[in-house]
């Protein structure tokens, strides 16, 4: 078995290594790119979240008068 190497397998080699490195460095692109979603839509999720609780102490605080009765349906004009 001989130790040889010839040029075109070191070129090929060399090739091979060239497309993983341009593999990683897309990929390491799109890595960066969805964190960037990702944080972004957990700061959205987190404001959300805030509103959401503001509106429920809100309906929590109205007193019963302010509310709905359930017992109460009232169609609309139209029908």
């Amino acid at each position: 078995m001989s130790q040889d190497v010839s040029q075109a397998q070191v070129n090929a080699l060399n090739d091979i290594i060239e497309s993983l490195e341009v593999k990683v460095a897309y990929q390491e692109d799109t890595i960066e790119s969805l964190n960037k979603v990702i944080i972004s839509q957990s700061e959205k999720v987190l404001s959300l979240e805030a509103k959401v609780a503001a509106i429920i102490e809100k309906l929590n605080a109205l007193s019963p008068s302010e509310q709905a009765d359930p017992n109460q349906t009232e169609l609309p004009p139209h029908y």
